[in-house]
This record gives structure tokens, sequence and C-alpha cells, in this order.
């Protein structure tokens, strides 16, 4: 069934609510209701734009309410690091007093190093796990930046060169993912194809890349049927065009439907006519003849040339029948 004949995706319940999900934030349930209408709506390709979007803007979401929370422990962290700071200098002071204070000195240099260290080391965590979230978020440029950042302050940083690898890979990812979209845009399905498939090999659950590909393998499935059906039409194959052309209607009734329909038609109307054209047609024979003329009027109720056609046949077989009896 089609789209057109189910409804807009626009007007479904399904689609609404999980619309409303979205605006008030609730991105689990919103995907997972979108999720539902894409099932519904499986050729919709703007379904699968928006759940890009919203995959995005969660993953932005989530990355803010990280981003804050980082803030927060941020702040607390420099603060008392800042305190502490505050309170070894006092107290070496203090004691600087009551003690030699050429070594003082040397401790307070020490002590001073050792804060500012360890301040250094807090802020690269910091960015890093945000740079981390940057990588979640699908925004691999900018992640690639924020890393190169924490490399030129500390190119021994723990997991950095492992988390540069992760984001350039996805940079790449990303880009053969454009490509295969502007493919699909070019109708160069076959070789979209490939890109997908060299893309679910190294990251499965990238995107929508599994829906893209089930849905070329079922196009090209399709198109290899219809190939097979017009190429037995064109030879005058009429019995293996009609089997051919009626696995279309069954594999996917939206799939090329008036070429298929007309061929078919075509195809019951010749193959009747040739059963006509034999040299003495048996009861079973005009049966068969009927039988075709039948399938094709159920494709065009209102052909005239089929509905004599076939109103004759029926008066020879009823002929028939009264001379044997």
């Amino acid at each position: 069934m089609s789209s057109d004949e189910i409804g807009s995706y626009i007007d479904s319940p399904l689609f609404k609510e999980a619309m409303g999900n979205f605006w008030v934030g609730k991105w689990s349930e919103g995907l997972s209701k979108l999720g539902e209408v894409e099932k519904k709506y499986p050729m919709e390709p703007a379904l699968r734009s928006i759940r890009q979007e919203m995959e995005i803007r969660s993953r932005i979401s989530e990355y803010e309410i990280e981003e804050n929370k980082h803030k927060k422990t941020r702040d607390m962290r420099r603060n008392g690091l800042r305190i502490l700071a505050a309170l070894v200098i006092i107290l070496v002071a203090f004691l600087g007093i009551s003690t030699y204070s050429g070594w003082i000195q040397g401790q307070i240099v020490k002590a001073q190093s050792s804060i500012s260290a360890n301040m250094e080391q807090a802020e690269l965590t910091i960015e890093f796990r945000n740079a981390q979230q940057l990588v979640i978020a699908g925004k691999s440029d900018e992640a690639l930046s924020a890393f190169e950042k924490i490399k030129a302050v500390n190119p021994d940083f723990p997991g950095l060169t492992e988390a540069i690898s992760q984001a350039q890979n996805l940079k790449d990812i990303e880009v053969k993912y454009a490509q295969a979209m502007n493919l699909l845009q070019v109708g160069d399905s076959a070789q979209a194809l490939d890109i997908l498939q060299e893309i679910s090999q190294k990251m499965p659950n990238y995107r929508d890349v599994s829906l893209q590909i089930q849905s070329l393998q079922t196009q090209t499935e399709l198109t290899a049927v219809l190939q097979q059906a017009d190429q037995a039409f064109s030879e005058g194959r009429y019995e293996d065009a009609i089997s051919n052309y009626e696995a279309l209607r069954l594999m996917d009734s939206t799939f090329q439907t008036s070429h298929v329909e007309d061929n078919l038609f075509q195809s019951y109307i010749s193959a009747a006519q040739s059963l006509i054209d034999s040299p003495t047609p048996t009861l079973e024979t005009l049966r068969q003849i009927d039988d075709y003329f039948s399938q094709a009027l159920a494709l065009r109720p209102l052909d005239r040339e089929a509905l004599a056609a076939r109103t004759q046949v029926r008066q020879i077989i009823e002929d028939s029948m009264i001379g044997e009896y």
C-alpha cells in the first residue's frame, strides 16, 4: 500500500505525538514514536531527515546538560584548588618565619609548581571529556580541533591518541555518507550501496545506514525482476512476462505501477491471442484464453476489445459444452 493510500505521515497521530515529545525535550519517547511512523511510511525520505535532525538535537541537549555538569565540577575543583593553594602558601609562609627562609622558598616553588600542574591536568581532563561529547554528538571537526589544543599542551595526555583516531574515523565516515547521499540524488544507486555497505562494516549503527542499505537492496531486486519481465515481454514470451510482472506486484505494488500494469495487460491479451491463433484450440485451451482475458479486464475493466473477445470465447465454450452434451 502506497503512502498516498494511507494518508500523509504529517496527519498521522503517531507523527504528531512524536513531534509533541520533541517540543518538550522528551527525545527518547519522540524517537520511539518516530520509529513507528517510519515503519508505516518506509519510503518517506523526509522522515529520515527528521530523525537525523532530532538525533542531533538530542545529542546536543545531552551534551549541554553534561557540559553544565562539567562546568560546575570544574569551578568547584578550581575553587578548591585555589583555597588549597592559599592554605599551602599561608602554611609555608608561617613555617618560613620559624625555619630557614631559603629552604622554605624552595618548597614554596615546588608546591606552586605541583598545584599548577594539577590544575592544568584537571583543566585538560575537562576539555578532553568535552571533546569526547562532541564526537558522540557527531561534531567531528570541532572534536578534532579540541583534541589538537590538548595535544599542544600535553602530547602524552592519556587516551588522546585513540580519541583523535576515533574522531578522524568519524569524519571519514561523514564524508563517505555525504558521497553516498549525493550519488542517490543523481540516481547512482549501485555505487551508493557499495559506499553504504563499506560504512556499515566500519560503523554499523551510523545514522540510517542499515535502513538505506535495506531499501537499496530491495530496489535492486525489484529492478532485476522488472528487467527479466521486460525482456520476456519484448521477446514474446508472454507467460514468463506475466509471471514476473505479477511477482513484482506481490513484492511491491507501488513499484513503477503504470509501466508494470500496462505491460501486464498487454501480456495477458497477447497470450490469449496466441492461444486463439492455435489450429484447433481445445476446451481447456479456451478456458485458459477466458482466464487471460479476465485477468486483463481486472486491470482495465472497461476495455471494449477485451470484453468483446472474452464474450466471444465464452460463447464458444458454451457451444462446445452443449455439443459434447
